[in-house]
């Protein structure tokens, strides 16, 4: 028997969902019997990966990576290789053989037909877990102005460049007819005006379901409107096997250099209750191999109204799990959480969790999920679905925006910044994504320093620049940029410093929230007298200290000047440097300096 996943879909005023036994033991009881009974069960074998994953960690370490790269990959394919020819040689046989393989993943399908072929490959060392092919279904507007999308969108925060891959439905034509998808002729056609870049069929010439894929893509492609789409169409009918959405995922990460792909948008599910992360989700290795080469995976919670579990793959550890909220009042809503239950909702506010979405101490986010219009009316769909694209979306626009900050830290964005939505059917409070406020958050660096005050001709000196990053976030891309005394001659600064003319510059790649990092600038003095040297640190996030925190100037004397006289001469030569420095800056570092974070006006 093989266990069905699900879009998690509720279409206006439904939200079905099939209820499954949880990937809790290798096999259900029910697919053993079929086994002991000689019938064939279809069932995903995940191998062991920690030394590989240990040899690619280190590999990335040394060559200072911040993903796996093209080498990193291949690396990875050849052991994964490796360790299923061994097990293929010593477990195969004429009841357990392969059928279908992944190159990217530590993950193979095969045919079982016997207890016994069961029985040998869970007693192999290198096999971590067998699981069913569980078959998925949908977990079905775009709200932009809800998650106030339109303010991040006019500040250039598009997503441009980066690209979603949605594994769904497919759209059939219907990226030819609406403009949500670009200007098409056909994929990728004309590469400058068409936004699908990608699309697979898995099953073509057979009924597709193009309403959800297309909800969804549009969601998605709407939230970041300077994104494409890779579409990976994997239903047969009404639902998806687990293998073929890992083949999807597999695609996607062979993929992700040439299309940039940032972002999974998974909304499915198997309509499972999972009050924990499932650790033997078939999907957790390739989340996590996802993640080795940048991209989110983000999936559906599930519509069957648990408020005590999470279906899989929203369950799996690495997933962003989606939960749904209203984006306004609709009065008396009654929901289909399965083929014999309801729900019913008396909404009044915007902000409310829906009865069907499904809740877990684990659950990431929240976003809007009912009567989504995308592209139009004609496609409306209610479920954490629409939650979900939602999210991806707002991946993408982090991704382009601040492409060198850790995944975490994209996550961590949409955490900290969003509206903490209490659900009243659970008491779990998940923060919904609120968009403009993630992009704009900054970290809060400061710059001190020591040096000397006058300078002695042929003496030296030594300037200590001192960065101090307060938080929340990570700040990459990190620039003091110090404008050396007229008196001085630069001899030598540490590493990562380089000189342009008067201006010394250093750069560190990330400061980590709490840390602290110093640069030493060293000089030779040419003339004696004062010594004032104004230096300022920027970084690619806003910064959300007050500018005298971010400009200091050493070597000032302790008596600053006051009163209605003439501005002394030290002055005009400390003006001109802060100029000449804020100059060297450049208009997007100086802009940097002096925004402000967003404080929800």
């Amino acid at each position: 028997m093989l266990r069905h996943l699900s879009m998690a879909c509720a279409t206006l005023m439904v939200a079905a969902t099939h209820s499954i036994v949880a990937l809790a033991t290798p096999l259900s009881a029910a697919e053993r019997a079929q086994l002991a009974a000689g019938q064939p069960v279809t069932v995903i074998i995940e191998f062991d990966s920690a030394a590989v994953d240990r040899a690619a960690a280190a590999e990335r370490a040394r060559r200072g990576l911040i993903k796996d790269d093209a080498a990193v990959l291949a690396l990875r394919a050849s052991a994964y290789a490796s360790t299923k020819s061994t097990v293929e040689l010593r477990r195969g046989g004429p009841d357990a053989v392969k059928v279908r393989d992944y190159s990217h993943l530590p993950l193979s399908v095969w045919r079982l037909s016997s207890i016994s072929a069961l029985n040998r490959l869970l007693a192999d060392p290198l096999v971590r877990h067998v699981s069913a092919n569980t078959p998925l279904h949908p977990d079905s507007v775009s709200d932009l102005s809800f998650i106030d999308q339109p303010r991040t969108a006019s500040e250039g925060a598009t997503g441009a460049g980066t690209t979603v891959a949605v594994i769904d439905g497919g759209l059939g034509s219907n990226y030819l007819q609406y403009s949500d998808f670009g200007t098409c002729t056909g994929i990728d056609a004309p590469p400058s005006t068409c936004r699908v870049v990608y699309n697979w069929d898995f099953y073509p010439g057979k009924s597709a379901e193009t309403t959800h894929g297309t909800n969804v893509s549009a969601i998605a492609l709407g939230v970041a409107p300077g994104a494409s789409l890779a579409m990976f169409d994997v239903f047969n009918g009404s639902g998806a096997s687990t293998s073929d959405v890992l083949t999807a995922m597999d695609t996607a990460i062979q993929d992700q250099a040439q299309f940039n792909i940032v972002a999974i948008n998974l909304s499915l599910g198997d309509g499972t209750s999972n009050s924990t992360p499932c650790a033997n989700s078939p999907f957790a290795s390739a989340v996590n191999n996802a993640a080795n080469v940048g991209i989110v995976t983000v999936a559906a919670a599930g519509n069957s109204a648990s408020k005590t579990g999470l279906a899989d793959p929203a369950c799996a550890p690495g997933v962003v799990s989606v939960g749904a909220v209203y984006n306004g009042s609709y009065g008396g809503v009654t929901w289909q959480t399965s083929p014999t239950t309801t729900c019913t909702d008396s909404t009044s506010t915007a902000d409310q969790v829906t009865c069907f979405s499904q809740s877990a101490s684990y659950l990431m986010l929240l976003g809007p999920g009912s009567f989504v219009n995308a592209p139009n009316s004609n496609f409306q769909e209610s479920g954490t679905s629409q939650a979900t694209p939602h999210v991806s979306g707002s991946v993408a626009v982090l991704r382009a925006r601040y492409p060198a900050e850790p995944l975490s830290q994209t996550v961590q964005r949409l955490q900290i910044t969003g509206v903490h939505d209490t659900d009243a059917h659970s008491g779990i409070t998940t923060p919904r994504i609120e968009l403009f406020a993630a992009t704009n958050q900054g970290t809060s660096l400061s710059l001190s320093g020591t040096g000397p005050e006058s300078a002695t001709e042929g003496g030296t000196g030594t300037y200590t620049l001192k960065v101090t990053n307060a938080g929340p976030l990570v700040a990459t891309d990190v620039v003091v940029t110090d404008t050396l005394p007229s008196a001085a001659t630069f001899v030598s600064a540490s590493s990562g410093c380089s000189l342009a003319g008067r201006i010394v510059t250093c750069r560190a790649i990330s400061l980590a929230a709490g840390s602290s990092l110093s640069f030493t600038i060293q000089v030779e003095w040419n003339t004696s007298g004062s010594a004032y040297d104004p230096a300022s640190v920027g970084a690619d996030q806003i910064d959300t200290a007050p500018p005298d925190q971010q400009t200091i100037e050493l070597g000032l004397p302790s008596a600053a000047y006051s009163g209605d006289g003439p501005i002394p001469l030290w002055a005009y030569v400390v003006l001109g440097l802060g100029l000449y420095a804020v100059a060297a800056l450049g208009p997007e570092r100086r802009a940097e300096r002096t925004r402000r974070p967003y404080e929800g006006e």
